[in-house]
Parts: C-alpha cells; sequence; structure tokens
C-alpha cells in the first residue's frame, strides 16, 4: 500500500512547457555607444531541465544546466569539471501569481508570447523584468539600468518544443 501524503505530492516534478529561447545581451552607454555582451540559446524540457550556451563577444562559451531538485551547475573548462552553482527547485510557482506582485506594471506581448512585466529597484539599480506565462513564467526579456548604463537582454527567437522535438542534453553530467 502506498501512502501519497501532501509532502509527496509537492516533491512530484511538475511538467513545463518545452521551448527553445536565443536571447542578446547589448549594454548601453551614457554616451551612445552600444557592446553586444553575449548570446544566449537555451532549450527547457517538460521535467524542467534546461541547459544553456552562451556565447560572448570575447569568443569565451559558457555551458550551463539545470535539473530540478537537482541544482544548476556549470562547467569549468579551466578547470575540466562540472561546479555546482546554486539551488533549483523542484516545483515552480504558477507564472500568473506574478499578477499579485507589487512589482507588477503591466501585462503585454514580447514575440506573440503573454509577458508579465514585473519593475523594482535598490542600490541605485532599476530592473524591468518580463515573464512569459506560457514559458512556466521564465524571463523572456530583463532591462538594468545603473549609472547610466542599460543592460538589456532581448529574445531573438523562440519556439516551443513538441513531445518528440530533442533537448540538446549537455556532454558532461552531474557530478
Amino acid at each position: 500500500m502506498i501512502l501519497f501524503t501532501a509532502a509527496t505530492q509537492i516533491q512530484q516534478p511538475q511538467l513545463r512547457q518545452p521551448y527553445s529561447i536565443v536571447l542578446r545581451e547589448t549594454n548601453f552607454y551614457p554616451d551612445g555607444h552600444s557592446v553586444l555582451v553575449y548570446t544566449e540559446s537555451k532549450w527547457t524540457a517538460a521535467t524542467g531541465d534546461w541547459y544553456s550556451v552562451k556565447v560572448f563577444a570575447t569568443g569565451q562559451i559558457e555551458k550551463q544546466f539545470g535539473r530540478p531538485g537537482s541544482g544548476v551547475y556549470m562547467y569549468n573548462p579551466r578547470r575540466q569539471r562540472v561546479d555546482h552553482i546554486r539551488a533549483y527547485p523542484l516545483n515552480f510557482p504558477n507564472p500568473r501569481i506574478n499578477l499579485k506582485s507589487p512589482e507588477y506594471v503591466s501585462t503585454g506581448a514580447i514575440l506573440g508570447y503573454t509577458a508579465y512585466l514585473l519593475h523594482s529597484q535598490a542600490n541605485g539599480m532599476s530592473v524591468d523584468t518580463w515573464l512569459a506565462q506560457d514559458l512556466n513564467g521564465d524571463i523572456i526579456k530583463q532591462v538594468i539600468t545603473k549609472n547610466g548604463v542599460i543592460m538589456q537582454l532581448d529574445p531573438v527567437t523562440v519556439g516551443l518544443l513538441g513531445p518528440g522535438d530533442p533537448v540538446p542534453p549537455p556532454s558532461w553530467s552531474i557530478p
């Protein structure tokens, strides 16, 4: 006989909308010039696992992946190993909950996806973050302003993945 308690049910992973996204971060400076910082390709699976490859303007490549309940990991090429960099929750809040946040500003569309704009300010920094409801409440765009410098993360492309579409696995595994 198997008993399911509330705690047991909370530990069951939630299925997420699988998708891929390409993001680009550009910094804009007060004197009018801008600098491309990186382009990121990210894939998210229905299990919540995700894999990301950032290619910086310098040519440096950064690879990360996350597994719900396990953590977020980054490949360290200099040390030839995978490092745990932070926790990653097993379950995710309903993205609609952001409508109740005092930081909630408005709802709009970005590349055809409904996005909630949240605004916060602290320590001389202004942060505008758009969360896409249909992309699991994940960030689809972000603008951070500090000391006159604007760091802008914009989506280039977004695509939903079907059940048979592969999510590229990292070429390394969790230690």
